[in-house]
């Protein structure tokens, strides 16, 4: 049996299908004037049940990202200065909300060096005061510049900030949204930490005179510890060349490759990073005289027109403060630790 329907006019119709969208109702029959009444059911013919779909969950949107416990589900997670999670062969790094945009010193280290060249365990590398920054949905370590200074808060200040750079060592793009209690960020701390920031590249190149590249596929952490004074990462980079020259221009610039390799195609160094936060009581600064043979530091202050070239030259301290400081002699609160 066909059922007549009869014709609406246009704006009726249109108001009727407007309402029935709203009211979540998925029918494929035209809406019939509440005047006209239904036809009859046959007494033989079951009645036709419309039941409405089931709800389903918001898919998310294009781009947007995994909730922070989705991702550090299973995950253990390391308490620190910056905490750590682990889950089998990822490591992510926490960042609290309020570390960002908040200097920190980072020094690097060799942990596990080629045997010969510039790369023996224990040698130190670069030491930088370094900020975490957010832009958009990726956390930059940028190494702030501290080699031009002027008195903070002044317009001289300002006026260096616009003229001199700092620079990018790392960058990873957010790997959750941002905890939604602590507002803490999470990244793969492989790809934040993962690139030649000690330039490592550079040096090998000098040394050996091959143009070895740095392998991220087949580098790994090898290991990482979180505590309050610090986190730490060591990680084992592996650096390879395609292939050796077979011919060389110039003599003095032949190739110098490694003697300790099995395969002068192939090495890993392993780098130990250290992310630390700043005391926050400031060692006291002793000047360096040129007659005195220490290793010193050297910044241009533009604040400072006493001294020649605006250069000052501070030397290297380490922090030995006495554990008890009424003692004539005392033993240090923190001894020094290579």
């Amino acid at each position: 049996m066909k059922t007549l329907i009869p014709m609406l006019p246009q704006a009726p119709i249109a108001a009727a299908a407007l309402s029935l969208v709203l009211a979540g109702c998925a029918t494929a029959q035209a809406p019939v004037p509440a005047a006209t009444p239904a036809p009859a059911a046959s007494a033989s013919a079951p009645a036709s049940v419309v039941s409405a779909p089931a709800a389903r969950p918001a898919a998310p949107l294009p781009g947007a990202l995994a909730p922070f416990a989705e991702i550090v589900r299973e995950a253990k997670r390391a308490d620190g200065y910056l905490p750590v999670w682990t889950r089998d062969d990822r490591t992510w790094l926490e960042i609290p909300s309020v570390l960002l945009d908040k200097p920190f010193f980072m020094a690097s280290s060799v942990a596990g060096g080629t045997g010969e060249g510039r790369f023996w365990p224990g040698l130190t590398g670069r030491g930088d005061m370094v900020e975490l920054k957010r832009v958009g949905n990726t956390v930059q370590l940028i190494a702030r510049n501290t080699t031009i200074r002027a008195p903070a808060g002044t317009p001289l200040a300002r006026a260096l900030s616009e003229s001199y750079s700092d620079s990018l060592l790392g960058a990873a793009p957010l790997a959750a949204a941002p905890h939604p209690l602590s507002k803490a960020l999470l990244v793969d701390a492989a790809v934040l930490l993962g690139g030649d920031i000690f330039n490592a590249q550079l040096a090998l190149e000098a040394q050996h005179r091959l143009p070895y590249a740095l392998d991220r596929a087949n580098s790994s952490f090898e290991r990482v510890r979180a505590t309050a004074a610090g986190t730490y990462f060591t990680l084992r980079q592996h650096f390879s060349v395609a292939r050796l020259p077979t011919t060389v221009p110039n003599p003095a610039q032949a190739p110098n490759p490694p003697r300790s390799l099995p395969d002068v195609r192939s090495l890993f160094i392993s780098l130990t990073y250290t992310l630390a936060p700043l005391p926050a009581e400031p060692l006291k600064t002793r000047a360096a005289d040129a007659r005195v043979g220490y290793f010193n530091t050297s910044f241009v202050d533009l604040g400072d027109d006493t001294q020649e070239g605006r250069r000052t030259h501070l030397i290297r301290r380490w922090r030995l403060e006495k554990a008890d400081p009424a003692a004539a002699v005392s033993a240090p609160k923190e001894p020094i630790r290579v």
